[in-house]
């Protein structure tokens, strides 16, 4: 028997065809293409003028020099490049906090008809959570920042710590459905290995260009698999009985 990642692995992959879902799906990357170009602009913007202002202070209110302004436009391009490489991962469960309770709705009804349909949680309340949860992930990348320069050691490092994350907060959404987020915790803390492995797949996933408008919906499905698989329900009910707990 394989493993069970790779099982909701190859299930997940399956589900873009799902009734219901491409609808969802064209949703889901659109506001994570959105989301991508607003982060990357914001950065953009927010450096170049920084960065302009603070050269021509340095130049007496002089124009600066076309070399220099071009030499300018090429290093911001190339650092927010690595910024958007590094921390948009990090925004994947505030990106996909729009989609993912109905992502993980109709992936149920369809994979598991006979279980009880997870009840959603407050909308506030979740994006509350999920910008606590970037907040701190992106406190802790700025805080190892250094270590990311250390060859190998620190892109395994960063891949480690950013798939726990991640994973943690889409294997909590999946599973908090069902059994409230405490619970969900509980659980996450049994199969912690589990987790980690498939949040380094989505966290991987995400760096990809193209690959990263896919990774907010692949990772939902992924983990409404995996915890389905490492905490199957005792109690199977009616396909037509929506309105029952799990």
């Amino acid at each position: 028997m394989s493993h069970p990642v790779i099982q909701s692995v190859s299930r997940a992959a399956h589900n873009i065809l799902a009734p219901g879902m491409p609808k969802i799906f064209a949703l889901s990357m659109t506001v994570t293409l959105l989301g991508l170009l607003l982060f990357a602009g914001g950065i953009s913007m927010s450096l170049g003028d920084w960065l302009e202002a603070k050269m021509a202070a340095d130049q007496a209110g002089a124009e600066l020099p076309w070399i220099f302004s071009a030499a300018l436009t090429i290093g911001i391009g190339l650092f927010v490049s690595s910024v958007i490489w590094m921390f948009f991962p990090l925004l994947l469960p505030l990106v996909i906090s729009f989609f993912d309770e109905k992502i993980a709705e109709k992936i149920e009804q369809h994979e598991y008809p006979k279980l009880a349909i997870g009840t959603p949680a407050p909308f506030w309340q979740d994006l509350r959570a999920d910008l606590w949860l970037v907040g701190k992930a992106v406190l802790l990348n700025i805080l190892f920042f250094p270590f990311f320069f250390v060859p190998l050691l620190g892109q395994v490092f960063y891949w480690v710590m950013n798939g726990y994350l991640v994973g943690s907060s889409f294997f909590v959404m999946a599973g908090g459905r069902h059994v409230g987020k405490a619970e969900a915790i509980k659980i996450l803390h049994q199969h912690r290995m589990s987790v980690l492995l498939a949040g380094m797949l989505i966290v991987g996933c995400a760096v990809v260009p193209v690959l990263n408008l896919v990774a907010p919906f692949w990772g939902v499905a992924i983990m409404v698999h995996l915890y389905q698989h490492l905490n199957p329900p005792s109690i199977i009910i009616s396909p037509h009985a929506n309105d029952v707990s799990h």
